[in-house]
């Protein structure tokens, strides 16, 4: 894990709900990519613990796997 100098935050929207939470300098974070996806895992310890992660599946139209 690796300290949030400044501040992140995190926001999804879908069609019904909105969620967003934010990160500050108490926080810690990890992201890597791997052959299949992509992870990033948020970390908060205080005022309340919380963690939040998403792991992305890595799509085949992304990237330098496009071809036209």
């Amino acid at each position: 894990m690796h300290p949030i100098t400044d501040k992140a935050e995190v926001a999804i929207d879908f069609p019904d709900k909105f969620h967003s939470g934010g990160f500050g300098r108490d926080s810690a974070f990890e992201a890597r990519a791997e052959a299949d996806n992509v992870l990033i895992r948020l970390v908060r310890s205080f005022p309340l613990p919380r963690r939040s992660s998403i792991a992305a599946p890595v799509s085949p139209w992304c990237g330098d796997n496009f071809s036209s």
